[in-house]
C-alpha cells in the first residue's frame, strides 16, 4: 500500500438532515393503520436502503499515491494509473451539474457538494472531480503524473 501524497474527503455538508428526512418521510407512511403489516415493514425496509444509499454517495474520497489516482464513493472507487492521465485545470461545479456520479457536459462528475473540482483525462475519457482544495488536488497530480501531464 502506498503513502499517499494527497488525501481528501469532500463531505456533502447537510448530508446527517437529509438522511433523517429521507428517513422521516419514509416512515411516516409505516404507520398508516389502514395498511397490511407488510407494507409497513417494506416501507421501513425502504427507509433504511434509501438512508444507507443517500450516506454512501454523500461522501467523495480522492487520494494521490505515487503510482495511482484514487477516487470516489465508499460504495464505488475508481483508480488510474498516474502515468495514464492528463491533468486540466481547475472547474467551477454548478448547482445544475448536481451530485454524485454522472455525465455532465461532456465529463464523468464525481461530486459530493458543489464548488469546483479538478478535469482529469485517461484516452478519451474526462473526469471532473470534485474537491474543497482543486488547486492542491491539482498540484499533487501534476507532481507525480506523466510529463504529457497538462494541456
Amino acid at each position: 500500500m502506498d503513502t499517499p501524497l494527497y488525501e481528501e474527503k469532500q463531505s456533502f455538508f447537510l448530508r446527517p438532515l437529509f438522511v433523517l428526512i429521507i428517513f422521516a418521510i419514509l416512515l411516516w407512511g409505516a404507520w398508516d393503520v389502514h395498511e397490511t403489516p407488510l407494507h409497513s415493514v417494506m416501507l421501513i425496509g425502504m427507509a433504511f436502503l434509501s438512508a444507507l444509499i443517500f450516506w454512501g454517495f454523500s461522501e467523495l474520497r480522492s487520494k494521490v499515491t505515487a503510482t495511482e489516482f484514487i477516487f470516489g464513493f465508499p460504495f464505488y472507487k475508481k483508480r488510474i494509473p498516474l502515468d495514464q492521465l492528463t491533468v486540466g485545470g481547475v472547474q467551477r461545479i454548478s448547482f445544475g451539474a448536481g451530485v454524485g456520479i454522472h455525465f455532465w457536459r461532456g465529463s464523468w462528475l464525481y461530486c459530493a457538494r458543489f464548488g469546483r473540482g479538478v478535469e482529469i483525462s485517461v484516452d478519451d475519457t474526462k473526469y471532473l472531480i470534485g474537491s474543497d482544495h482543486p488547486e492542491m488536488l491539482q498540484a499533487a497530480l501534476l507532481q507525480r503524473a506523466s510529463p504529457r501531464a497538462t494541456r
